[in-house]
């Protein structure tokens, strides 16, 4: 059972990231974060992700928050 639930887990996560690429092919930054951004919060160590989100970030001209996301893609802690 426990198994069950974990394949589940992962298809949300990385449903939530096609979402967010879906959103990121029609240029709409904002909503693709927003599904990139569930895609971690299920998964913080879903680098791709967390890359993909810094990629919106600097489509949305948020440097900070793009050089942040970047960091969580290469496992270095907030500063």
């Amino acid at each position: 059972m426990s198994s069950d639930y974990d394949f589940g887990h992962v298809i949300v996560i990385q449903c939530a990231a096609n979402v967010g690429n879906h959103y990121s092919l029609r240029a709409e930054h904002e909503k693709a974060v927003k599904y990139f951004r569930r895609a971690t919060q299920l998964d913080r160590t879903y680098l791709s992700a967390w890359t993909l989100m810094g990629h919106e970030y600097v489509e949305m001209k948020n440097s900070h928050a793009a050089i942040e996301a970047y960091r969580r893609a290469v496992g270095k802690k907030y500063t």
